[in-house]
């Protein structure tokens, strides 16, 4: 199957703390949500330069047409179309080295990163998300579990 959205996200770009992520999302004007915020504390960030490439696609894409479970589209996703879950990382670096991310025709305003989720202290399983909302880049969270519902023209990133 050859995936329309594809991007190249470098990971270990000399940011190394939350605040360093805080600093330069500021600088770029995307804005942090709560969630997003919080999860910048909870990843290990890539101590070494490493690209990666990332394909967006949907559940729609790999044939669930009227939605899914999470985690059935997820075991497709790896299991049929060799696709990985990305290090948590990719959330902000997705947003800070592709400015124009969700600008598009379609009017699809979020791409969820499948990464391994980060657990909220209300025991939440979040994902980062990078989100439009009119004309601001937001890099916010959303809530997966395995077993959540997910609509079919939903976005997701994975790595490749």
């Amino acid at each position: 199957m050859e995936f329309k959205r594809k991007l190249k996200v470098f990971l270990g770009t000399g940011l190394k703390t939350a605040d360093d992520f805080r600093v330069a999302c500021r600088a770029d004007k995307i804005a942090i949500g709560h969630w997003g915020d919080y999860m910048l504390n909870k990843f290990i960030v890539a101590s070494v330069k490493t690209e990666l490439n990332i394909v967006v696609t949907s559940p729609a894409d790999l044939g669930f047409k009227n939605g899914v479970i999470y985690g059935d589209f997820c075991a497709r996703a790896e299991n049929e179309f060799y696709l990985k879950r990305c290090p948590a990382e990719i959330g902000p670096q997705m947003c800070l080295q592709n400015k124009n991310l969700l600008i598009s025709n379609d009017n699809k305003t979020s791409i969820n990163v499948v990464h391994e989720p980060i657990i909220t202290p209300h025991g939440h399983s979040t994902l980062f998300c990078a989100m439009q909302f009119e004309s601001n880049l937001w890099l916010t969270a959303d809530v997966f579990s395995p077993v959540s519902v997910v609509h079919p023209d939903f976005l997701f990133a994975f790595s490749c």
